[in-house]
């Protein structure tokens, strides 16, 4: 995969994915001695670099300010995906999981009132066809890590409430049923009833930043503003890992570093060291000795 030149990530995930069926070989089954690839290196993965050059730097990650996010929502208010860019801007998440949201995912409080939102699935089209003409659905658990339970900001439960009540008068209106599979679910095309397609979000979102008259934003955008907008604000890089959804904080500080060096408030890490111990440094250059 490295001589074919490959994508970093992709080859990182198909060693992730043999290594643990590896593993498993060796224990519990006892099929191996010991795990073949455990003196197999790869590139580290980066988003957008390929194989032969893993040793450039990443390109750099597109974070719209605030101003810009208001102002493309405000223009796409009659969008019928205006509920999805709102979430994804304040929560953060993948494509696949925006598209599993449902109202069985809104969770009440002890005070009776929505307060959080669980992450507890994701859903995208499989590669595989059963029929040429079509791909099947794929609904499933995300990664341990991803599985969580977000405590949501007012605001989004507010629109994802008002978005289940239009889900549902939609599905009223409709002179033939949607399928049953598909009830309860916050974004649904009018034609069918069925999910987006979150590899078809792209398409959408480069549609409404033409309306909005701002630059070509991928889904990712409203990811990244969302962790930008938390660590700038002074959390902690593992409260915003594990709000993403990632195992740790590793990737948040590969992905933010830029945004980390310049937190509002925060100390630069040499002027640190140097309120310590530069005055050593200087009671020796002024010693005549």
């Amino acid at each position: 995969m490295i001589t074919a030149d490959l994508p970093t990530t992709t080859i990182a995930r198909h060693k992730t994915t043999l290594q643990s069926a590896l593993r498993w070989a060796v224990r519990p089954m006892g099929w191996l001695e010991r795990v073949p690839m455990s003196s197999v290196t790869a590139p580290t993965p980066r988003p957008g670099v390929s194989a032969l050059n893993a040793r450039q730097r990443s390109p750099d990650v597109v974070i719209p300010n605030a101003d810009e996010v208001r102002h493309f929502l405000d223009v796409n208010r009659k969008d019928p995906l205006w509920a999805l860019w709102y979430a994804g801007f304040k929560l953060g998440l993948r494509p696949s999981e925006l598209i599993a949201l449902g109202e069985d995912e809104l969770v009440i409080g002890p005070s009776g009132k929505l307060m959080f939102v669980n992450i507890h699935r994701k859903a995208y089209l499989s590669r595989i066809r059963p029929k040429p003409e079509r791909r099947i659905w794929v609904v499933e658990e995300p990664k341990r890590a991803s599985y969580r339970t977000l405590e949501a900001p007012r605001s989004t439960l507010d629109v994802l409430r008002d978005q289940a009540v239009k889900m549902r008068r939609q599905r009223n209106k409709q002179v033939y049923k949607w399928p049953k599979r598909w009830v309860g679910w916050l974004f649904l095309r009018s034609n069918g009833g069925y999910p987006y397609d979150p590899a078809a979000l792209p398409w959408y979102m480069t549609r409404a930043c033409e309306l909005a008259g701002v630059g070509d934003w991928h889904p990712s955008t409203m990811r990244h503003f969302c962790a930008s907008q938390l660590l700038e604000s002074g959390v902690p890089v593992i409260r915003v890992a594990g709000w993403l959804g990632h195992r740790n904080g590793i990737m948040a500080e590969r992905t933010y570093g830029h945004v980390l060096t310049s937190v509002r408030g925060q100390e630069p890490t040499g002027a640190i060291l140097d309120r310590i111990l530069g005055p050593v440094a200087s009671e020796v250059a002024s010693d005549p000795g």
